[in-house]
């Protein structure tokens, strides 16, 4: 009897959920003439209780659609809010572009694309609905990506903190930038215009200028010197000007080796600094998971030896749109990576990639005992002992995944900070034993750890000991 009875029950709410479903008749009076239902979204379109989001298009063409809130009570729509400058229309967004409005629980999303292919912004603003059902601005966010490499510079975090109150009636982007203090930017260039005439004959044929300053690099009487950052398709070029009496330049130092031109490249995230003799060249780098890195490459000219030599290497870490790094702060110097000059070095120090890229990495090796099977730690008097040679870098150093992998799950990600480093090797005439307790260098490839027998994050594979 009591199943029958809950049977019945359950046949009762699922009439009561059908009928609670709005159908495109219902809304039809919402709909001003002249406009086509395109999409909508939201809870009141299945509950008994909710809102509703129409998404609207008008059969002549306007700059803006129309988006409509209705509240839905038990089968009964009144029409909330209406917005008609906020999303375009879909004609405006350019041939990758398009716009994603929608309504979920009590959180309202414009996402929208524009751009091309070789240019593509991603914008997304959020609104959420306050208990005396209004709904209010939350959040803007914009990342802006050349041929697949976001313009790091270009990202954008804009929230009611710094705006105030923003009804979604009243809404437009142009507002809310307006209201946070920020000029609204109609960039979909694929690089910024650095078209300097006076640089144009340093510039290689086939080299496009990506970056440049000017300022004093060798401490002489003539002051406008310049660095100059040019690329192509496969390498940077990175010159050293210096001015010379009558206004032009010589050609003082060039390095083509130490800006690489790979999948994290993009222009748009370098810039330079050049100030009493030291020149900085900043760069933006993506890592992961829209997270990326702010490296400072500093050089420092010396006048004895008339040569500009490393003088300091700083990376900091930022996770998506914080403004502020993460205390995790590589900090180098020359105690560290010794002494380097601007025409030898072929790599950043402490930055290395995983597999295939071979890497030279030195410190000194020890052994260190681990807990294994079966719990790995967790239950100590019955796991395993094991005993693992890991080397301690001579300072910590960061090895970067890859920034658009096919598959994210099984990607290798960026690991930063790393102080020490489980090593090994399939060659059995490498013995570790030997080279116990000392300072060793070592060649190989970077893994990720993925067994429970590695105990790093990262490991090492050991081809060759070079000292």
């Amino acid at each position: 009897m009591r199943t029958t009875l809950f049977i019945l029950q359950l046949l009762c709410l699922g009439i009561v959920t059908s009928n609670a479903q709005i159908s495109e008749k219902q809304l039809q009076p919402f709909i001003p003439k002249g406009y086509t239902l395109a999409n909508t979204s939201g809870d009141g379109l299945k509950k008994q209780s909710g809102d509703i989001l129409l998404e609207l298009i008008s059969d002549e063409f306007n700059d803006f659609e129309t988006l409509i809130l209705l509240h839905n009570e038990k089968g009964k729509l009144t029409q909330i809010a209406e917005n008609s400058g906020l999303m375009m229309s879909k004609e405006l967004y350019g041939v990758s572009g398009g716009n994603y409005p929608s309504l979920s629980g009590t959180v309202l999303s414009i996402d929208y694309s524009i751009g091309s292919s070789s240019s593509l912004s991603d914008i997304s603003i959020t609104f959420e609905k306050t208990k005396d059902g209004y709904y209010l601005f939350k959040q803007y966010t914009s990342i802006t990506k050349n041929h697949g490499v976001e313009d790091l510079k270009a990202r954008q975090k804009i929230t009611a903190a710094q705006t105030g109150k923003i009804n979604f009636s009243d809404a437009t982007e142009e507002l809310i930038l307006k209201k946070a203090g920020i000029h609204s930017v109609e960039n979909n260039e694929i690089f910024f215009d650095k078209d300097q005439p006076q640089f144009g004959k340093y510039i290689p044929d086939g080299f496009q200028l990506a970056a440049f300053a000017e300022g004093d690099l060798n401490a002489d009487e003539w002051k406008k010197d310049a660095v100059l950052l040019s690329f192509n398709e496969n390498q940077c070029n990175i010159q050293l000007l210096l001015q010379q009496k009558n206004g032009t330049y010589n050609t003082a130092q060039t390095n083509n080796k130490l800006m690489a031109v790979d999948e994290s490249f993009n222009p748009n995230n370098l810039q330079l600094v050049v100030k009493n003799g030291y020149f900085t060249i900043e760069q933006k780098v993506p890592v992961g998971d829209n997270h990326f890195d702010q490296r400072y490459i500093t050089f420092k000219y010396d006048v004895a030896q008339k040569n500009w030599w490393l003088h300091r290497f700083d990376v900091e870490h930022y996770s998506v749109f914080d403004t502020k790094p993460s205390k995790d702060v590589t900090h180098l110097t020359t105690k560290e990576f010794g002494k380097i000059s601007f025409t030898e070095i072929q790599n950043l120090p402490g930055v290395y990639q995983f597999e295939p890229q071979t890497s030279v990495i030195s410190g000194t090796l020890t052994k260190k005992m681990f807990y294994g099977r079966p719990n790995y730690g967790k239950t100590p008097e019955k796991d395993e002992k094991v005993w693992v040679y890991i080397l301690k870098p001579d300072y910590p150093f960061n090895v970067y995944g890859d920034t658009d992998p096919q598959d994210p799950e099984t990607a290798d990600k960026t690991v930063v900070n790393i102080t020490e480093i489980q090593v090994y090797s399939s060659d059995k005439k490498m013995v570790f034993k030997v080279w116990e307790n000392k300072k060793i260098k070592l060649q190989g490839i970077f893994q990720s750890a993925r067994t429970g027998n590695l105990f790093t994050k990262v490991i090492f594979e050991v081809k060759k000991n070079l000292k």
